[in-house]
């Protein structure tokens, strides 16, 4: 059986998780950026995220996947929304504070959930 490392199985997962109906979060930080803590903050109080994955840019599986590369990440903090493996939202850093970032995200989030298909 051939081992995996627990961040390749993450995001694995994360993968897997992107396809499903959302809105799914992946959001992108670094332990040495303040921003990523406040936004990281805020997440989990905006309401109808359904999956919210948090992945540290720094750990080496995840540069070496290219999974920040397909999907244009360049500055953490990144928020990425997907709903059924479509990228429907793209959020870099907080902005002017910690509300206009909530405020971003409840936007981009009522209009995913507001879709049909």
């Amino acid at each position: 059986m051939m081992e995996q490392s627990i961040a390749s199985f993450e995001l694995a997962q994360i993968k897997k998780d992107i396809q499903l109906a959302g809105p799914n979060v992946v959001f992108l930080r670094a332990d040495w950026c303040g921003a990523c803590g406040v936004a990281e903050a805020v997440l989990p109080s905006v309401e109808g995220i359904k999956r919210i994955h948090v992945v540290d840019v720094d750990h080496p599986d995840v540069i070496s996947d290219s999974f920040c590369a397909t999907h244009d990440v360049q500055n953490v903090p990144t928020t990425l929304i997907f709903h059924k493996g479509e990228k429907v939202g793209h959020v870099i850093g907080i902005g002017a504070s910690e509300d206009a970032y909530a405020e971003k995200m409840k936007n981009i989030i009522s209009n995913v959930r507001r879709r049909k298909n």
